[in-house]
């Protein structure tokens, strides 16, 4: 499977699109000093991409992360330079953060999981970090909503494992896992990506048109029902 994702990456759309979030918290290294990526999925079925923008951009005092990704687009929402409130503390001060949406067929789910590993290995780029995969110790530069919990608190989500289980079993026979997704990361990292080799466009968000969102959706694994935009703002340090 992780052959066949990094092939299929053709004609991906990174966008910048500013105006939702103004914030001006710096990581706790500093300003443009991530010490990695953290991955995570909303876990809702029936969202799109724009529905959770718009979601977040009307709710991100409340929690929010830097980007997302679906089968055919990456849109990038907030500045990558300052932190966002996406795993609660202290792991907000520490990464980049960015949302996989749901989808719902075999070629969609490559495609997404090849965009989110080009972008993870772009974010490692951009910030001069190496890819370590933190699942095994609790230090690296890519991380799961699931290994945050796991290694640093802040919560007790598990995303994306249980959407990569599920969505690869349904559609490729096997259960997608992280160390799957991260040696797709490192393939795309040593094949040279880097934020000169994309095409990014920006576009003001004031003018881009959101269809309406729901206010509660139906989670995977441990969780019932919880807000559609479901991750985690805590203190940010001192």
């Amino acid at each position: 499977m992780t052959t066949f994702l990094v092939k299929i990456l053709n004609q991906l759309q990174l966008l910048r699109v500013f105006g939702a979030v103004s914030q001006k918290n710096k990581y706790r290294n500093g300003y443009g000093k991530p010490e990695g990526v953290v991955v995570h999925e909303t876990a809702n079925s029936s969202s799109t991409i724009y529905n959770e923008i718009a979601y977040m951009k009307k709710n991100y005092n409340n929690a929010f992360v830097h980007s997302f990704v679906d089968a055919s687009r990456i849109i990038n929402i907030a500045n990558t330079n300052y932190l966002a409130w996406g795993v609660g503390y202290p792991g907000n001060a520490r990464f980049v953060q960015f949302e996989q949406i749901e989808v719902h067929s075999k070629s969609a789910f490559a495609h997404e999981i090849a965009n989110a590993a080009w972008y993870t290995a772009y974010l490692l780029h951009e910030y001069n970090l190496k890819p370590n995969d933190a699942a095994y110790d609790g230090k690296g530069t890519v991380w799961s909503h699931n290994a945050v919990s796991k290694y640093l608190g802040g919560s007790s989500h598990t995303d994306p494992v249980g959407y990569y289980s599920s969505n690869g079993k349904k559609y490729f026979g096997q259960a997608y896992t992280m160390a799957q997704f991260y040696t797709l990361v490192k393939a795309y990292y040593n094949s040279g990506t880097s934020s000169s080799s994309s095409s990014t466009a920006s576009t003001s968000l004031n003018k881009a048109t959101y269809t309406s969102e729901s206010t509660t959706a139906t989670l995977s694994s441990s969780y019932s029902k919880y807000k559609l935009y479901n991750h985690v703002k805590a203190p940010t340090p001192t």
